[in-house]
């Protein structure tokens, strides 16, 4: 009997993306079927598994790992950040567990940890399209800022970025950002929701609503502080002229009655989008 064609066990396998038990299943009849399933597998993980980001963790170097993990760990039968298409806000929370399951693990090595496995994702992934950060209430230093402006610039690279929960008031560190996002060509939905942005950050966001020619869907909600009138015209004047935006979130922004009147001539204007939550 001829053998079946890789190609055709593939094409059978990838409907069982979601049904792991059998793929687990799969792993262990043949070789040939585990190198076929592992990719499935780890396509689309669930971070949330403090089991999962053990493995993640298994394929760091020493270096990285030398101290927040035992010296004598076994390293991985694959790569399997390689095969990783979405990081979703979830590896938070595994990392989180796995802190508070494992002695080997403090609370202080969480940010190493994070740093840690999603650079290596940026690195090995074949097809990242996905990113999600949530930063725990933390400030963006400067060792996810270049994690997040390589993320942006990689050829063929991100269609969703998701950064929330982090401390981004300094104008500095939002221009270094909000470059990276605007020269993107790539990337279709962007959400900063529940950031510290600051009062300026409307002058700030504008420039990517002016440049990027990808975006169509931008969620700037809870932004904890109230956006002055230069902030909103700044970014009011980006969003009459921009022609891709097909959906804006802006609720729980803190706009005055000013600002919503400026705000509002400048949707009149805009003709592409569709979907506005105020």
């Amino acid at each position: 009997m001829t053998p079946l064609p890789v190609e055709v066990f593939w094409e059978i396998l990838k409907y069982l993306k979601h049904d792991h038990k059998t793929l687990f299943s799969c792993l262990l009849t043949s070789r040939k079927l585990c190198e076929i399933t592992v990719p499935i597998l780890w396509n689309e993980p669930n971070l949330e598994s403090p089991k999962l980001v053990r493995t993640l963790i298994s394929g760091l170097g020493r270096k990285e790992v030398k101290t927040f993990i035992p010296q004598n760990q076994q390293k991985p039968i694959f790569n399997y950040a390689q095969y990783i298409k979405t990081v979703s806000s979830g590896l938070t929370a595994g990392i989180n567990k796995l802190i508070q399951s494992e002695e080997n693990f403090k609370s202080m090595y969480f940010y190493d940890v994070l740093y840690e496995l999603i650079k290596m994702i940026l690195h090995s992934s074949k097809g990242l399209k996905i990113l999600e950060i949530d930063g725990n209430e933390r400030r963006l230093n400067y060792r996810f800022k270049a994690l997040i402006t390589y993320a942006l610039n990689k050829k063929n690279a991100l269609v969703s970025l998701q950064l929330l929960n982090l401390s981004i008031d300094d104008i500095e560190e939002q221009k270094e950002l909000v470059y990276a996002l605007s020269n993107n060509t790539t990337l279709v939905s962007l959400n900063l929701s529940n950031n510290q942005f600051g009062r300026l950050a409307g002058t700030t966001l504008a420039p990517i609503l002016l440049k990027n020619k990808t975006l169509t869907s931008l969620n700037f909600s809870n932004n904890r502080r109230e956006l002055t009138i230069k902030g909103v015209e700044a970014f009011a004047s980006a969003l009459s002229e921009n022609k891709t935006l097909r959906s804006l979130t802006l609720s729980n922004d803190s706009l005055t009655r000013e600002g919503g009147i400026i705000l509002a001539n400048a949707l009149f204007k805009n003709e592409t989008l569709k979907s506005l939550d105020l």
